[in-house]
């Protein structure tokens, strides 16, 4: 496990996502950032190690030209992305919650969410284009991700759907995703991601801070929406 080195402010990073940077990213990899944000997770990968390729997806403009400030100095081999990955080609609504983008989904969320926690109702913009993994991979003939970080806002496995062909010819090396509150409020469940991913050849993980937790079987008890994070590993 490679020793961090720390420099930036991590107030949108969880142990765990430190867990998986460290453990699962090797100088030269192609990183695949969807639902970015303002490139907190990726920063750290591109200050820890060499020659990476990043390709940001952020969809909400005004977060993307935050994006786009905070990462003007990676000049080399960083590409951005203006819209929203998901398993369709087109566009879609989406919900955007002004002092609370990283909340912003596809989904509006609970009225118990919005009341306690960010305190406004959402915009909703009418015009989110929308891409597949396997389209702008074959498109731009790339034939290998290493690490696939999802961060969607219960839309993660709308973003794996996408990628079916990548997954089932076995080009991405890790997925990593977030789970909890906002899968129940968008009618997602983790059991269905976990099928599709193990059905395929990967293992997944629970992550923590002490570690990575094997997860051979799905039990109807993980099923809790309690935040957590997820890390699919590709069977070699």
């Amino acid at each position: 496990m490679k020793k961090l080195n720390l420099t930036d402010k991590l107030y949108l990073i969880e142990p765990q996502e430190l867990l998986v940077i460290a453990n699962d990213i090797k100088d030269g990899d192609v990183i695949f950032d969807v639902g970015a944000h303002y490139g907190e997770w990726s920063s750290i990968a591109l200050n820890n190690y060499k020659s990476l390729t990043v390709h940001f997806f952020e969809a909400v403009p005004q977060t993307f030209k935050i994006l786009l400030k905070k990462m003007g100095n990676y000049k080399e081999n960083i590409i951005f992305n203006n819209f929203a990955i998901s398993n369709i080609i087109g566009d879609r609504p989406f919900y955007f919650y002004e002092e609370r983008p990283g909340l912003s989904g596809y989904h509006r969320r609970s009225e118990e969410t919005e009341n306690n926690i960010i305190h406004t109702t959402p915009k909703i913009l009418k015009s989110i284009p929308t891409e597949t993994l396997d389209n702008y991979c074959r498109f731009r003939k790339i034939d290998k991700i290493n690490i696939l970080k999802i961060d969607t806002e219960g839309a993660d496995f709308d973003v794996v759907k996408g990628a079916k062909r990548l997954i089932e010819e076995g080009k991405i090396d890790a997925i990593e995703f977030e789970y909890g509150g906002c899968w129940q409020e968008n009618g997602t469940k983790l059991e269905d991601i976990y099928n599709f991913l193990t059905e395929r050849n990967y293992e997944v993980f629970k992550t923590s801070k002490e570690g990575f937790i094997s997860l051979p079987k799905f039990t109807k008890e993980m099923e809790d929406y309690g935040y957590s994070m997820f890390l699919a590993r590709r069977i070699r």
